[in-house]
């Protein structure tokens, strides 16, 4: 699959996933069937180009 064909798909998935905050890289990669690197690299490139805005949590640390 070309890259544009990547990006394209991507940008559809998040256009219905948009308000699920449990939208993660992993999840995606497993709904649309593609490598979890992919997805990363695809969504680094929408990002930077400002197509995509990606909401980074820090994980949540149990504390005794």
């Amino acid at each position: 699959m070309r890259s544009r064909d990547l990006e394209k798909r991507l940008v559809q998935y998040l256009f219905y996933k948009h308000h699920d905050l449990n939208t993660t890289l992993r999840k995606i990669s497993r709904e649309l069937q593609m490598p979890y690197s992919t997805v990363r690299d695809v969504v680094q490139r929408l990002e930077a180009e400002g197509v995509v805005y990606v909401l980074r949590l820090e994980r949540a640390r149990g504390e005794a």
